[in-house]
């Protein structure tokens, strides 16, 4: 779940997860989802089952950083070369925000995922106790829902700096998210 994956990435397609369940192309809802030919994921941000967007650095790294096919005599090698990829486009807009990161999630967990990546977070400087804990408890629906179906959902701690006991990482402090940091 990021802003955009390229999932035509010549060290990407090979890997990209395809859904079992859906008939390419037919303008159906095969799998009875909510999602018509997701076959390789969905895209959020334009509400349809191509799930890029021009700005897909990022999300593109992450997924060749973690499942770039090897022995292909391209690019480089992924982490889990074999795993597949579930392209989610999160993105509010071109320029990368993430304004559906819940429902990516949810989406990616409803149709099997086993790891979500979520790249994405926000602290909430200067936000009130009932701010904090309306993201909060919403943060915790969301997620805790996703490692409910057996997903486990993988959060950077951000890039702020702060510390997150006075300033809150979402969705980074959820019990049910594995927050990684750097030192």
């Amino acid at each position: 779940v990021d802003g955009a994956v390229d999932w035509r990435h010549e060290d990407l397609y090979q890997n990209v997860w395809n859904n079992p369940n859906e008939i390419p192309n037919n303008g159906l809802d095969d799998d009875n989802n909510g999602y018509m030919d997701d076959i390789v994921g969905w895209n959020f941000h334009n509400d349809t089952n191509d799930p890029f967007l021009s700005n897909s650095s990022h999300g593109t790294r992450v997924a060749t950083t973690a499942s770039a096919t090897t022995n292909n005599n391209s690019g480089i090698a992924g982490a889990a070369w074999n795993a597949k990829i579930m392209s989610i486009a999160a993105a509010c807009d071109n320029v990368g925000y993430i304004c559906y990161g819940g429902e990516g999630a949810i989406y990616a967990a409803e149709n099997g995922a086993d790891i979500i990546n979520a790249s994405y977070g926000r602290v909430l400087e200067g936000a009130n106790q009932f701010e904090e804990e309306a993201l909060y408890s919403l943060s915790k629906d969301i997620y805790g829902y996703a490692t409910s179906l057996g997903a486990l959902v993988v959060n950077s701690a951000g890039n702020s700096g702060l510390d997150h006991d006075y300033n809150p990482h979402f969705p980074s402090m959820v019990p049910e998210v594995l927050s990684v940091g750097a030192s």
